[in-house]
C-alpha cells in the first residue's frame, strides 16, 4: 500500500505550479499569459528577471528531489522508486490543477535522476553534454530535448560496463522521462526548424 500511495504522492507533488504561483504572488501575473506561456523557470526568467527563474528552478527541481528522497527512506523496491520519478515529472508536464497543460519537465527530471541510485557519473555527463550545447547554440529548449533523449542511451551503454547494475526498468524509465520532455517540447521544436524560438537572455 505504500507504495501506490508514494506514486500517487509523487504525481500530486509534481502538479503543484510553483512558477504560476510565483508570478501570481510577486507580481499579480498570469505567467502562462507571458512569453512562451511556459509555467517553467525559463519564461519566469525571461518575465520576472533571474532570481525568481532560479527560484522556481529549484522548486521545480526540488519536486523530483522530495519523492526520490521519500522513495528511499520508505525503501520502496526499484521499480516503484523510479515509477515515482516518473511521476513526478509527468505531474509538472501534465498537472491535475491546471487541466493537464504545465511545464516542460526539465528541472523536476534533474531533480530526480539526482537520486537515481548510481546515476552520479551518468548524469555529470548528460549535464555537461546539456551545458555545451546551450553555450554554443543560446537555445535552452535545443539542449532539453537532446539531453532528454539521451537518458536511456545513457542507462543502457553504462548498463554494458561492470560498474553499473542497471535494468530492463531503468531504461523503460528513462524512455518514458524522454517521451514526455520531447513531448512537452513539441511546439519549441516546431520554432526551432522555423528560427523563431527565443535564445537564452533574451527578455520578453
Amino acid at each position: 500500500m505504500t507504495d501506490y500511495l508514494l506514486v500517487i504522492l509523487a504525481y500530486l507533488l509534481g502538479s503543484i505550479p510553483f512558477g504560476l504561483l510565483i508570478s501570481k504572488l510577486v507580481q499579480n501575473v498570469d505567467i502562462r499569459e507571458h512569453g512562451s506561456g511556459n509555467i517553467g523557470a525559463t519564461n519566469v526568467l525571461r518575465k520576472m528577471g533571474p532570481a525568481y527563474g532560479l527560484l522556481v528552478l529549484l522548486l521545480d527541481l526540488a519536486k523530483g528531489v522530495v519523492v526520490m528522497l521519500l522513495a528511499r527512506y520508505l525503501e520502496v523496491d526499484t521499480v516503484f522508486m523510479l515509477l515515482a520519478g516518473f511521476l513526478v515529472v509527468l505531474g509538472h508536464c501534465f498537472p491535475i490543477f491546471l487541466k493537464f497543460d504545465g511545464g516542460k519537465g526539465v528541472a523536476t527530471t534533474l531533480g530526480v535522476l539526482l537520486f537515481v541510485p548510481d546515476f552520479i557519473i551518468p548524469l555529470l555527463v548528460l549535464l555537461l553534454i546539456f551545458v555545451v550545447l546551450v553555450a554554443l547554440t543560446r537555445y535552452v529548449s535545443f539542449g532539453s530535448v537532446v539531453t532528454s533523449a539521451l537518458i536511456p542511451v545513457a542507462f543502457l551503454v553504462f548498463s554494458y560496463t561492470e560498474t553499473y547494475d542497471y535494468t530492463l526498468s531503468h531504461v523503460l524509465f528513462g524512455i518514458g522521462i524522454a517521451a514526455v520532455v520531447i513531448f512537452r517540447h513539441r511546439e519549441n521544436i516546431s520554432r526551432l526548424l522555423s528560427g523563431t524560438e527565443s535564445k537564452i537572455g533574451k527578455k520578453e
